[in-house]
């Protein structure tokens, strides 16, 4: 079967940023499929490109997401509609891609993480790394209603783009951002966290 493909939302604020984390995986992952989304215009994002000097063997390839799409999501500066773009890639992706690696663009790949591609999700739509218990992990997960369950980082994600189509993520995700608004400080996390409700499989340390 194919390869998954490895996704990262850019923006501005975090070119740099991006620019490490996409080097380091393409060292660490040869043969890879990445895709770059943004709100961003095609032009903007080009210069991502431009500045790799990717092999034949690896491929990059640019989405430009219309944020209308986010209307009614709470906006903060600090994290800007680009917090959402990982919301859609399994929308944009899920027909071609069975699977799809989610790292947000500050992630810098230090190792070979190619066994995540094969990383068992059983039936959930996504795996994520549950945070430790600290007094800020208990402010979240009182946040957002969590009791028993964990409450994750969606910082890297293994996500089943069937699973998470089927089980309407997208649709479920947006409706609760639009209700909860900026009650919502980690925004898109925080109500993938509602929605997945402790159902979701477990990143390796």
């Amino acid at each position: 079967s194919r390869r998954p493909a490895y996704c990262f939302a850019l923006s501005d604020d975090f070119s740099m940023h991006a620019l490490v984390a996409i080097k380091a995986l393409l060292s660490n992952v040869h043969g890879s499929e990445i895709f770059l989304f943004s709100v961003s215009s095609l032009p903007t994002l080009e210069k991502y490109v431009d500045k790799l000097n990717v092999s034949p063997d690896d491929s990059i390839t640019l989405f430009q997401v219309n944020k209308a799409i986010f209307s009614g999501f709470p906006y903060f500066a600090h994290l800007g509609y680009e917090t959402y773009l990982r919301l859609v890639m399994p929308e944009v992706l899920g027909k071609k891609y069975e699977r799809l690696i989610y790292l947000d663009c500050d992630t810098v790949t230090v190792r070979d993480i190619t066994f995540l591609e094969n990383l068992c999700l059983g039936n959930a739509p996504f795996a994520a790394r549950t945070t430790p218990d600290s007094a800020a992990n208990a402010a979240n997960k009182d946040r957002v209603g969590l009791r028993d369950e964990g409450y994750f980082n969606a910082g890297v994600m293994v996500i089943d783009s069937r699973n998470w189509r089927m089980e309407k993520i997208f649709e479920r995700t947006a409706e609760v951002l639009r209700r909860e608004g900026r009650r919502l400080l980690c925004a898109d996390q925080d109500a993938l966290n509602i929605v997945a409700a402790g159902k979701y499989a477990e990143l390796p340390a």
